[in-house]
């Protein structure tokens, strides 16, 4: 009785030592993630999310503000209640894009631990980590870290929706898998394939269970139906005129560079190798295991489910591209990304502990590459901070900041006061400034001389600046004297 009770401490103790790792792990990104936001850089579709708070007072604004876009309304309304509060900070909105992808690593320590073991959740959380484009986005003003909660949720929830059927899992799979649709259209995409994928594994697996996957199906359509009349409005303005390139070959083959690619040597080719050697691993392991069906097999088939989703999710995109218009790039798929991790550290979790512990320090050496490249876009990749530094010291009451690239609207309003910014085609040059700052972009409409000459301005180069990835001239147009 004695040695029993004495096992199940050891046991007891053992656990409480891999949460605590799994937990510094976690705590471990979050300092990492919240290093990279003590700065002022945004690009154009965070300035759009910005403009989108600072217009719209209400939510209904919020919604049909975004309706005008081409994304669902749920990240909008994630972060109004804490601008509302806090007020309109851009280290606030950053931060509030870290918060969900460290519920996407604490998935590792509950559904992942849980299921598997604790290699298997390490490796699961040091890989949602480690890649390269879940670092740049943790950090963006953007709805894509949201989604890749509520997506990699949905899938777990399908995991044990097949496996256990609890109502509760049923519960989180149309919840999480609703959030998923409001947040983001491939998001939505990657939940229709779990969905399909659920009803594949019930149907020749656990057919009583199907009353309960169309009653998940059912309910998940009710709760989007209000969304419908719009993303129908949305899609139709996008099949006119949307701003994504042709894909063709060298645009399919660059999809995982886009995910995995580092400065660090052959990472993409490292990493499809691992990815495809996990993949073959998997599926022999299915193979031998068919006849018994052990719980391995289930699981291990819900890791190659789990796969196909992104896969069949970028498929779905490419297809539509090539059918209609192009309207998928690689970024689309980073609501899935915690899948392919997930996929990963099932297979590699049960390699030998050489080979394990290799792996653990190739996915430090990357994430910390990763870091780096992501600290160097963040703080020293733009002219933000010496363009902010030249205004606030050149400035003045009744001076007018001029621009000519129109598309950067968005950008130059979150820099700039509203009322000392003008496009260089409204401007009343009549008007009696002390001083107009001129931010020349190249190949854009310009000022001419004899424009200038005829309200007795003159133009002096100040010298190269930019914001984002406009890089411009600055030019001070001062009155003859």
């Amino acid at each position: 009785m004695r040695n029993a009770q004495r096992a199940n401490n050891l046991k007891i103790d053992s656990r409480k030592k891999e949460y605590g790792l799994l937990f510094l792990l976690i705590a471990g990104a979050a300092l990492v993630y919240l290093s990279l936001c003590f700065n002022n850089n945004i690009w154009t579709d965070e300035a759009f999310t910005i403009d989108l708070l600072r217009s719209c007072d209400s939510y209904s604004e919020a919604v049909w503000f975004t309706a005008g876009d081409v994304h669902p309304p749920l990240y909008y309304l994630i972060l109004k209640p804490f601008t509302d509060l806090f007020g309109l900070h851009l280290f606030l909105l950053k931060a509030l894009s870290i918060v969900p992808m460290l519920f996407t690593m604490a998935l590792g320590m509950t559904f992942v631990y849980r299921r598997f073991d604790f290699k298997t959740a390490f490796l699961y959380i040091l890989m949602v980590f480690s890649i390269p484009c879940a670092m740049e986005y943790a950090v963006q003003v953007r709805m894509y870290s949201w989604a890749m909660f509520f997506v990699t949720a949905c899938g777990f929830a399908a995991v044990d929706a097949w496996e256990r059927g609890k109502k509760r899992d049923w519960v989180i799979l149309a919840l999480s898998g609703v959030a998923a649709a409001y947040t983001h259209y491939f998001a939505f995409i990657a939940v229709i394939w779990i969905y399909g994928f659920l009803f594949l594994a019930l149907f020749f697996t656990a057919r009583k269970k199907l009353g309960l996957w169309l009653g998940s199906v059912l309910v998940s359509l009710c709760a989007y139906f209000p969304w419908m009349r719009i993303l129908r409005a949305q899609v139709s303005g996008v099949s006119q005129n949307y701003w994504i390139s042709a894909i063709d070959m060298e645009v399919l083959l660059s999809y995982p560079g886009t995910l995995f690619k580092t400065k660090l040597p052959y990472s993409t080719v490292i990493m499809v190798v691992l990815f495809g050697a996990a993949f073959v691993w998997l599926v022999c392991d299915l193979w031998k295991d068919r006849k018994q069906k052990t719980e391995r097999f289930y699981l291990h088939a819900a890791a190659l489910l789990a796969v196909c989703v992104p896969v069949f999710t970028a498929a779905t995109g490419v297809a539509v591209s090539l059918l209609m218009r192009p309207i998928f790039i690689a970024r689309y798929l980073m609501p899935c990304v915690a899948l392919f991790s997930f996929f990963f550290a099932v297979a590699w979790a049960r390699a030998e502990k050489r080979v394990y512990a290799a792996l653990l320090v190739f996915l430090f050496l990357l994430g910390t590459v990763v870091y780096e490249e992501n600290w160097q876009m963040e703080y020293r990749s733009t002219h933000v901070p010496q363009t902010e530094a030249f205004f606030a010291e050149h400035l003045g009451e009744n001076d007018l900041i001029v621009y000519n690239y129109k598309i950067f609207d968005f950008i130059y309003q979150y820099y700039f006061d509203a009322d000392k910014l003008c496009y260089v085609e409204d401007v009343d040059l009549s008007g009696d400034y002390d001083n107009i700052w001129y931010l020349d972009t190249h190949y854009n409409p310009d000022f001419s001389e004899n424009q200038l000459a005829e309200y007795g301005w003159k133009k002096t180069f100040v010298g190269n600046y930019g914001i984002e990835h406009d890089e411009f001239k600055i030019y001070r147009i001062s009155k003859n004297e």
